[in-house]
């Protein structure tokens, strides 16, 4: 049995032995990105599949979020809220309960933006730089939280347009534009 190392250059080899244009080249690395990266998106579809309670981590951003609308003066109050997956923490504001299940936390935004780190062609030395986003992504997150609870005060009718609209496509925006300029700079 081989090692993984020289089943790679054996590969390598048979490859060139083809003599594959550069188009070809290209679609071999855009075919390698894509199978590995949909390879460590499983980890995503299992969370998501079982229906994983991740009550820790969204006790923990809770708290974060809390904290940030105790220091803007907002009065609100921590509860626990019962669901199918078990309990997940909310915070009571005056209007309204903001439940913060698991799509709420950001590890799925993580998990994705890892996952197109570790898929692209870069060395690994490159691919440590990427790692610097990964606290920008949890911070947008923190921040997307607390914005909705701003909004839930101020303007409740346009919660679900924020909600749904702008801060769920902009945390995809926010990984993918991450992503495309840690690729581009090295």
């Amino acid at each position: 049995m081989r090692s993984n190392n020289c089943m790679f250059n054996h590969v390598r080899k048979r490859l060139s032995d083809l003599g594959l244009n550069g188009f070809h080249k290209k679609l071999l690395t855009l075919l390698k990105f894509l199978v590995v990266f949909n390879l460590l998106a499983i980890p995503l579809h299992l969370i998501i599949f079982f229906n994983v309670n991740l009550y820790p981590l969204a006790y923990l951003e809770r708290s974060q979020v809390s904290f940030f609308l105790t220091v803007f003066g907002v009065r609100h109050g921590l509860l626990d809220v019962s669901y199918e997956t078990g309990l997940l923490p909310a915070i009571d504001l005056e209007k309204k309960v903001l439940v913060i299940g698991e799509a709420c936390t950001a590890i799925r935004s993580m998990l994705a933006f890892a996952a197109l780190v570790i898929a692209s062609p870069k060395s690994w030395s490159h691919k440590r730089k990427a790692w610097v986003f990964i606290p920008v992504i949890y911070g947008a997150n923190i921040f997307r939280m607390v914005s909705l609870a701003f909004v839930s005060l101020s303007f409740p009718s346009l919660f679900d347009l924020f909600h749904i609209l702008l801060w769920r496509e902009g945390l995809i925006l926010l990984i993918l534009g991450s992503w495309i300029y840690w690729f581009k700079r090295g």
